[in-house]
């Protein structure tokens, strides 16, 4: 029954892709799915759940198809990923606390609700938190997918404004940027390919059960970086399978944004402290991506894609199609997402 629910779903992606290719939208695998799904919810049509094994699935699709555009190009940036990463991980935990308090002292929310509805991480580990602490998830969860929607709907005129401002070569500290060198070619055979799924989903699993944020994609990641280091038989997958990723990717990140369940969250109290918190959030992010440019020498481009405040999938799957260096920006991410994983639980443990 679930395989017939995914057709549906993905049958449906793949018209809001086509639309979005004719309407030029930047991204239009993800943002063309992501769009027309929700269109769909707002018009009222019910839509089936996504099961958490497709969803693991979808992740792990998109770890190999990551994970296959590492090679020595791709690798040479990751050497100096410690100070970006630093930037973010400092900017994530201080927006948290800062935009958490102001909002809290605006408002009648709890501090908790309000730290965690300021940052940065991924939606289902902030949840956890909230349901652990006396936060209101509901709160916690509206503020996040709000602002996932903001940042994708500014997206495409932020990136158009950056290619037009920006339209020189990258530049040679990352030059991994550009169209990645293919490594050395693998027979394309079966048992590679066989071998690759099978690897991919076993590690992309237990990352999963080990509660690894987007352990799928985390997991596939590893597998094949790390197994073609060592010159396993990886099967790199064709060019053409990413925009089928991609619809994926959209397809999962609309089966989180629940519209009929939010509405009746949009009333003055809330939107208030929502807009600050977007404006704060947004405003800092564009800082760090200035930061990130400036003195870690990565193009415009890269850098927003590295402090958007969107989720790791989803930043992870802008940057493929803007064929940016994914694994780099994944580091990013995973960093921003570990670091406030680890630092909220023990400070509302220690003062909440």
């Amino acid at each position: 029954m679930f395989i017939l629910e995914l057709a549906l779903l993905y049958a449906l992606g793949i018209i809001g892709c086509f639309l979005g290719k004719k309407s030029r939208l930047p991204a239009a695998p993800v943002l063309g799915t992501l769009i027309f799904l929700i269109t769909l919810q707002l018009l009222g049509l019910p839509l089936p759940d996504l099961t958490e094994g497709s969803v693991l699935a979808i992740q792990v699709a998109l770890g190999i198809m990551v994970g296959a555009r590492f090679n020595e190009e791709t690798r040479q940036p990751l050497r100096g990923i410690f100070r970006p990463a630093l930037m973010v991980s400092t900017w994530a935990l201080s927006l948290a606390f800062i935009s958490g308090f102001i909002i809290h002292s605006l408002t009648d929310l709890r501090l908790t609700t309000t730290i965690l509805s300021s940052s940065v991480g991924g939606l289902p580990e902030m949840t956890v938190l909230a349901v652990a602490t006396d936060a209101d998830p509901v709160i916690v969860i509206f503020f996040h997918i709000t602002r996932l929607l903001v940042t994708l709907m500014l997206f495409p005129p932020i990136l158009k404004l950056l290619k037009a401002k920006f339209p020189g070569p990258t530049p040679p500290e990352n030059r991994n940027n550009r169209k990645p060198v293919p490594s050395p070619p693998m027979p394309r055979t079966w048992p590679a390919a066989l071998f690759t799924i099978s690897g991919t989903a076993v590690i992309g699993y237990l990352s999963h059960l080990a509660q690894v944020p987007a352990g799928g994609l985390v997991g596939a990641i590893l597998f094949m970086v790390i197994g073609k280091r060592l010159r396993l038989p990886i099967f790199p997958p064709p060019a053409f399978l990413l925009n089928w990723f991609l619809i994926g990717v959209g397809v999962m990140i609309a089966d989180r944004v629940d519209v009929a369940s939010l509405t009746h969250l949009w009333n003055v109290q809330i939107i208030l402290p929502l807009f600050l918190s977007i404006f704060l959030i947004m405003g800092s992010s564009f800082f760090v991506a200035f930061l990130i440019h400036r003195f870690a020498g990565w193009d415009p481009i890269s850098a927003y894609l590295a402090a958007a405040p969107a989720g790791f999938t989803i930043m992870t799957a802008l940057a493929l199609q803007e064929n940016r260096n994914p694994v780099a920006i994944s580091l990013m991410h995973l960093t921003r997402l570990m670091v406030l994983k680890l630092v909220l639980p023990f400070v509302f443990m220690l003062f909440y």
